[in-house]
């Protein structure tokens, strides 16, 4: 609202009086376009019943104005209007709401009151609303890092496991290699064991014909291994195979030569059953 003091000298016939003490003069304002409009219009409309002067106030002579001079206005600075609003869309989105009351409105008068409504709600908490909206990114940025945060620690920890199940690999293979050195261990062990018990068989096997053929002398040919020993005139296994059947046979002639032809025959079986006593 302005105030203002008006001088009626050539419309009343007097002379007004004023304030005993003017006020002070106005700070530079700033004007918007419905301030500006407001302002206008007041200047436009002066009041009908001017001012009446107190019975005991004195007009003061440094204020008696010319009776030709033009009215002067005194203006109260307005408040300023708050930052980054714009009043004339304002304006005209509650206008759109205000008109959209009327009764039984149209579908197409609902969409634009929401859609005033919408405008007007943006306008009036723009600056909040863009606080609220840096907000907003800031926090939308802050969970970008944290998910990259997240994605990096789930790439560090397949990484770990990776290296594990490499590690755990590398131990099943040295589990393997030493299960095969065993392996080969115990096959050149029976191996060995084999051999020697081999070698033993074989010792022994020498061992028992050395031991059957050990104090066994021919006496005729000084022989010492023959496939079997025969009786001499010495005794039995005495005489290796072969002088014992020539011992034999010169048995047989000498039984021959004495006895004569039935002798011989006698002497023949006799010496037959000797042989077949020494050949068993």
């Amino acid at each position: 609202m302005y105030h203002g003091h008006y001088e009626y000298g050539q419309q009343y016939g007097q002379q007004p009086y004023q304030y005993a003490y003017p006020p002070p003069p106005p700070p530079p304002q700033y004007w918007s376009n419905d301030s500006y409009q407001s302002s206008h219009h007041n200047q436009r409309q002066p009041s009908p019943h001017p001012p009446q002067p107190s019975p005991h106030q004195q007009p003061s002579p440094l204020s008696q104005p010319s009776p030709h001079a033009a009215p002067r206005w005194i203006e109260e600075p307005a408040p300023a209007p708050p930052p980054g609003l714009d009043f004339l869309k304002l304006v005209d989105s509650y206008r759109v709401i205000l008109d959209a009351f009327a009764p039984q409105a149209p579908q197409p008068q609902v969409d634009r009151l929401c859609d005033a409504a919408s405008a007007a709600a943006s306008i009036l908490g723009g600056p909040d609303e863009e606080a609220r909206e840096r907000e907003r990114e800031r926090e939308r940025e802050r969970e970008r890092e944290e998910r990259q945060l997240e994605e990096e620690r789930e790439r560090e920890r397949e990484r770990e496991r990776e290296r594990e199940r490499e590690r755990e690999r590398e131990r099943e293979r040295e589990q393997e290699r030493e299960r095969e050195r065993a392996e080969q261990e115990r096959l050149r062990a029976e191996k060995e064991r084999e051999e020697q018990e081999k070698a033993k068989a074989k010792e022994s096997v020498d061992k028992k014909e050395d031991s059957t053929s050990t104090g066994q002398v021919c006496l005729g040919c000084n022989a010492t291994s023959t496939p079997e020993w025969r009786r001499g005139p010495l005794g039995p296994r005495t005489l290796c195979n072969a002088c014992g059947l020539v011992y034999a046979k010169m048995i047989k002639k000498r039984l021959k030569t004495n006895s004569g032809t039935a002798d011989a025959s006698s002497g023949e079986s006799s010496g037959e059953g000797e042989e077949e006593d020494e050949l068993a």
